[in-house]
Parts: structure tokens; C-alpha cells; sequence
């Protein structure tokens, strides 16, 4: 058996006043509230958390289930006012009622198309730029950043007209 730590500021913290204060939370009690029923203050319990990690762990899981606890109470008391709404005439609360609980949802969907219904196409700015450059720009981009010359050189190598056809013009040359 653990030996029992000596009380802090004047007051025990017994086992059985642990168990109690531990049992009002679990029961969704704020540790405030739970720690005056049980005779001590909430620094009191909080000073012990800091002393007793054990016991923190269990202050900690205690809370955390009567918080749910609270909810599903409170929950249920929403559900019971929704559903005397609902079977009293309230439209709303029909509404409400099917949607959430009788899985009756409207849906609407969405779709994006392109031009004539087609798929959504997006343009390259970065080749259009490149593609729209004089030979003295791309020279000067290429000093610039040597690491360019061979993405400058891929885009250019097959250059494409506005229309996205093949450029036979002959008025796009490749950087040299």
C-alpha cells in the first residue's frame, strides 16, 4: 500500500475524498462545484494533479466522461423538445426531423464543364510568355539563369500558334 502524501495548505485529500470529488466529475459536476462539495477548494484538487500524476490522469478521464455524459443528457433533451415540435404541427422541426434523422436530404449536385460541355482545359501562361518572347529576351532570361536555357529551349523547340496548332509560319526560332 502507497503511503499517503501529507496535506497540502492545511487540508487532507483523502482517498475518500478523492473517490467523491473523482465520482461528482465523472457525473459532469465542474471542478469547481465538485471540489466544494467535497470540502476543499479547486487549488486544492489542481495542486494534487501537479503532485499526482496518477491522480491527474484520473481528474483528467473523470472530467472528460461526465463532459460527455452532460452532452448526451443535454442531447437527448433537444431530441425529446425536437420531437414534441415535430408531432405537435412545427414545419420546421418536421423539416428538421427528416433530414437529420430520417435521412431524407436534398441533394444537390454540381457539374463544370468547359466550352460545349467539354472538359475544362487550362492555358500554360509560362509557355505562352515564353513562346510570345523576342530572341533578345530569351537571351537575357537565359544570362540571367543559365538553368533556364534547357526548359527555354524544350518549350520552344516545338512551338504552337495561338490556336494550339503547330506554328509553320516559321517566325518561332529555338535560342541559340
Amino acid at each position: 500500500m502507497t503511503e499517503e502524501k501529507p496535506p497540502i495548505n492545511g487540508h487532507k485529500f483523502t482517498k475518500r475524498v478523492k473517490k467523491k470529488y473523482l465520482d461528482l466529475l465523472a457525473q459532469g459536476e465542474n471542478k469547481k462545484d465538485a471540489a466544494a462539495k467535497c470540502g476543499i477548494t479547486r487549488m486544492t484538487a489542481f495542486k494534487h494533479t501537479l503532485r499526482d500524476p496518477e491522480f491527474a490522469i484520473a481528474e483528467s478521464d473523470a472530467w472528460h466522461n461526465g463532459q460527455v455524459l452532460k452532452m448526451e443528457e443535454k442531447n437527448e433533451e433537444v431530441a425529446d423538445a425536437l420531437h414534441d415540435a415535430a408531432t405537435s404541427g412545427n414545419v420546421t422541426a418536421i423539416i428538421w426531423w427528416e433530414k437529420t434523422r430520417a435521412n431524407k436530404k436534398e441533394i444537390q449536385v454540381h457539374e463544370h464543364t468547359g466550352a460545349d460541355g467539354g472538359p475544362i482545359r487550362s492555358k500554360d501562361e509560362s509557355s505562352t510568355a515564353i513562346e510570345e518572347m523576342t530572341e533578345e529576351q530569351l537571351d537575357a532570361l537565359i544570362k540571367s539563369d543559365p538553368e533556364l536555357k534547357d526548359l527555354i529551349e524544350g518549350v520552344c523547340s516545338n512551338p504552337q500558334t495561338p490556336g494550339g496548332q503547330p506554328d509553320t509560319s516559321g517566325t518561332n526560332k529555338k535560342p541559340g
